[in-house]
């Protein structure tokens, strides 16, 4: 039910309370964001349920916070990485209609993330 799916996402995908709860859970919460975000291109591959408005929410809450970022940072660049990469491809597989702005920002983020994992030694510790 579209409805249901809906609601998911406004009561626990979105809810600042459960994402910051995954602060708690250190690297793991981190990867638990990024599969969530990648749950939600699952969604919206096979349904209607994820509109513009969901997806720019997830971007806002996951990708565009500067405290999230530095959090993703500090405890798994990779996660971080992926929310970008999953949110890119939303954009490209025409699942979200994204502004230019949006699609640029989040581009730039890649970038930045990109050009920390290189200076990073090696992968996941």
């Amino acid at each position: 039910n579209e409805e249901k799916l809906r609601e998911t996402m406004r009561t626990r995908v979105l809810n600042p309370d459960w994402i910051d709860s995954m602060v708690t859970h250190d690297y793991k919460g981190a990867g638990d964001l990024a599969d969530t975000v990648e749950i939600s291109l699952g969604w919206a591959a096979t349904t209607d349920a994820i509109g513009d408005r969901l997806w720019a929410d997830l971007a806002d809450k996951y990708a565009f916070d500067e405290d999230r970022q530095e959090w993703f940072i500090a405890e798994n660049p990779w996660a971080l990485e992926h929310v970008t990469e999953t949110l890119l491809e939303a954009i490209d597989r025409g699942l979200w209609d994204a502004e230019r702005e949006t699609v640029d920002r989040l581009r730039d983020l890649q970038l930045r993330v990109d050009g920390h994992l290189e200076a990073v030694p090696e992968g996941p510790q």
